[in-house]
């Protein structure tokens, strides 16, 4: 059994008792998926005892809530965009079926694209790559952790790029 109250500064404990909290709430929920859910109430604590000078502990109960909130945060977000593998084979066709010779074409342009995105220096390449996956540059930015200016400088840069490198290929927008 748990104690009442945990020290705010005992990381170990405080996680023990979210990841009880999570296994009792959510048994199926996959290890990965606990993990983030524990990390998000984590940084959530800590977040909430900077802001709040001079908290000590936290009361299992608060702890429950927090894992709780976490949880539904991380499965609202999982709804809102799923997720996406970032490999070649991920490309999405259209869905209205092209001719062969509009398939070849778009094949063409596609490899074309992911030349030019490999040949990117590898923060242009991460940044430019998950806008393009639907990420907003503030996303990005935190994924990447960059200020929000470095990555819109990021993904411009990429995009005028790979706009160039496709031109010297001789493919036009």
């Amino acid at each position: 059994m748990a104690p009442s109250h945990i020290a705010a500064d005992d990381y170990e404990q405080l996680r023990e008792v979210i990841a009880s909290s999570l296994w009792r709430i959510s048994p199926t929920l996959s290890a990965t998926q606990r993990e983030d859910v524990i990390q998000r109430s984590l940084l959530g604590l800590l977040q909430h005892r900077n802001r709040h000078e001079g908290v000590e502990h936290y009361s299992t109960s608060y702890l429950r809530q927090a894992a709780y909130h976490a949880l539904i945060d991380e499965l609202r977000e999982a709804n809102r965009r799923p997720e996406v593998e970032l490999e070649e084979s991920s490309v999405v066709l259209p869905s209205k079926k092209p001719g062969p010779d509009q398939w070849s074409l778009s094949q063409e342009i596609g490899q074309a694209i992911r030349e030019c995105l490999r040949r990117l220096p590898a923060p242009r390449r991460l940044a430019l790559s998950l806008v393009l996956l639907g990420h907003s540059v503030p996303e990005v930015a935190a994924l990447g952790g960059w200020n929000a200016k470095k990555t819109e400088n990021l993904v411009y840069r990429g995009r005028r790029d790979v706009k160039k490198c496709l031109q010297a290929r001789g493919i036009e927008p």
